[in-house]
């Protein structure tokens, strides 16, 4: 990228020899000592210079003046550029008059071209930091986070602090130089993103993902909240090497929670809330891996339905399908996947069950529908079971088999 600097000066002098040899390999240097075209120059094309140099100010104080206060003027807190005097010895006790908080440095003649350069980078810094800081205060007011990273994770700068990060309140306390480890209140998600922080900087490839916060409301009740982080590598313009992340996190509850209302509502029954058919292609399709089993597979079918259906009306009949589906629920483990096959029929997957153990919970069912019961009715389940002991088996088949033994179970009841 071009850095180009505008020198101000009324003729050509040993100064502006001096410090044209001084900038001629690091910058590009417009001469101009016209102040109206000086001024159209830097009105029309300002984010095109780095700086401005104005050579012996006090020899043309309208002009300088006209000059220092348009740069001013053009200077936002997006960009900026620094306002530098260069004097000599001769002029240097009226061009130090200039200094103030719209010029910020000065250049006399004879200083060493190292000392000039560096002097003219750390007001272009400066320039830049100002405006950075000007801009973040603008960052503050949006709703979403805006953070930077370094190369090893750690926070440059925040827009803001979210409660889920510890000491926030602490007025003294600063997330910058900490990594996602150091300030998160939840450690699951501070590794994860400690993880993909170093997953970005590493690959250099940017990452998007949504995580799951807890707070707690005004009714002192927990509260879901989900966040969607959006991560991009930042890279040396002339190297390409990663030096860090640039980031947003926006608050996407409202739109997570639908989103995930409407998932469960596309795979769940509405009356049991057992997963429906939908959901057991989607099972067998990506979940059938070899670390499920073996995978016992057991069949349900209520007893009577119909008969209850006739006798109560459909009310009750619904009833006794949750009942069912509760009795399932509470007697098989946690990691059971329980689905609801038709109107009276459940399908229940055991992942890493051995047949032997199964049983052990077809047994339960088999007692456990005593507990459930109404004014009017007994809950009545007949069930059966196969187990698949690998994927080379046909999952179709063996839940041919659970249901056949279901089946067996109930001719075995009504005979």
């Amino acid at each position: 990228m071009t850095k180009n600097i505008m020198l101000f000066t009324s003729s050509g002098n040993d100064r502006v020899e001096y410090i044209l040899d001084i900038l001629k390999d690091a910058y590009d240097v417009l001469i101009i000592n016209d102040c109206d075209k000086a001024i159209e120059k830097l009105t029309n094309n300002f984010e095109e210079y780095v700086g401005l140099i104005i050579d012996n100010p006090s020899s043309k104080d309208k002009c300088t003046k006209r000059l220092i206060n348009c740069v001013a003027d053009l200077n936002s807190f997006m960009f900026g550029i620094p306002i530098i005097i260069l004097s000599d010895k001769e002029n240097e006790n009226k061009d130090d008059e200039y200094i103030s908080d719209k010029v910020v440095a000065i250049i006399k003649k004879g200083e060493s071209k190292k000392v000039v350069i560096q002097r003219i980078k750390s007001c272009i810094l400066f320039s830049n930091s100002t405006n950075f800081q000007e801009f973040s205060k603008m960052l503050k007011q949006l709703p979403s986070l805006i953070y930077l990273k370094d190369n090893k994770g750690r926070y440059i700068f925040c827009s803001q602090y979210w409660h889920h990060l510890a000491n926030k309140d602490d007025p003294t306390w600063t997330i910058r130089g900490k990594t996602d480890l150091e300030v998160r209140l939840n450690k699951q998600n501070a590794q994860k993103a400690y993880d993909n922080d170093m997953e970005v900087i590493n690959t250099g490839i940017g990452k998007s993902y949504v995580i799951q916060e807890n707070k707690i409301n005004n009714l002192g009740n927990d509260e879901k909240e989900y966040m969607q982080i959006v991560k991009e590598p930042i890279r040396n313009e002339k190297t390409g090497e990663v030096m860090g992340i640039i980031a947003i996190v926006s608050d996407v509850t409202k739109e997570e929670t639908m989103r995930r209302e409407l998932r469960k509502s596309s795979i769940t029954d509405p009356l049991t809330e057992a997963y429906n058919r939908v959901y057991l292609e989607e099972f067998i399709k990506y979940h059938l891996a070899e670390d499920v089993f073996p995978l016992s597979i057991i069949s349900a079918d209520c007893d009577g339905l119909k008969m209850i259906n006739d006798q109560f009306g459909h009310q009750a009949g619904d009833k006794y399908i949750t009942m069912a589906y509760t009795l399932l629920k509470e007697v098989l483990p946690d990691e059971s996947v329980i689905f609801r096959m038709g109107g009276d029929e459940f399908l229940a997957v055991l992942p890493k069950m051995k047949n032997k153990d199964a049983r052990v919970y077809l047994e339960l069912l088999n007692k456990g529908v005593s507990r459930f019961y109404t004014d009017d009715f007994d809950l009545s389940v007949s069930v059966g079971l196969y187990t698949m002991n690998d994927k080379t088996d046909s999952i179709d088949r063996c839940m041919a088999m659970s249901d056949k033994a279901m089946y067996e179970a109930k001719r075995k009841k009504s005979s």
